[in-house]
């Protein structure tokens, strides 16, 4: 019975690995260009290169806005498997860590990892439902100030930063008049 119990979890793992496939290597593949971006942004701004470190940092934007972007719809598309829970999740969550790490020493890797964040949370939940989460949430997203106007005009997370924005101000001023 041990051994009928055994190859099941084996199996039911290989299966779940098999489904797993395509989004492991994307999200590897992700994560090792998020390293290279913040190897790249750390080099630029010791070298004092603000144009470049700011490029940088628009691809580190990018990067761990797609790292967070596959693993919900992993989460998602897993939400109901107990063997994602307890075998393929806490490998996300441990790049989940490593990236903590590579951001942890910098401010503005610090603050830009918390607008991605409510940007990701927004796009997943829609706008923040009370006013001291509407007040965090435009905080957070004013990082956008940091980016040349070339990434808030040209790339998919400059627009997301836009509208967004634009919906937190206009709830703001609906709310209580200009």
């Amino acid at each position: 019975m041990k051994i009928a119990i055994s190859i099941i979890f084996i199996l039911s793992s290989l299966v779940l690995y098999a489904q797993q496939d395509g989004y492991i290597d994307a999200f590897s593949l992700t994560y090792s260009k998020l390293q290279e971006a913040s190897q790249e942004y750390e080099n630029y701004s010791a070298d004092n290169k603000i144009d470049k470190s700011c490029e940088a940092l628009a691809e580190i934007t990018h990067q761990y806005r797609t790292l967070l972007k596959i693993y919900d719809e992993v989460a998602f598309k897993f939400r109901h498997d107990a063997s994602f829970d307890t075998l393929v999740q806490p490998i996300y969550l441990a790049v989940f860590e490593e990236v903590e790490a590579l951001f942890v020493s910098d401010t503005l890797l610090v603050q830009m990892q918390a607008m991605v964040q409510v940007m990701v949370d927004t796009e997943r939940e829609g706008f923040p439902k009370n006013d001291d989460e509407v007040k965090q949430a435009i905080e957070a997203l004013y990082f956008q100030d940091y980016y040349h106007s070339d990434f808030l005009n040209n790339t998919l997370e400059g627009g997301i930063l836009r509208k967004q924005l634009q919906g937190m101000r206009t709830y703001i001023s609906r709310k209580y008049g200009d």
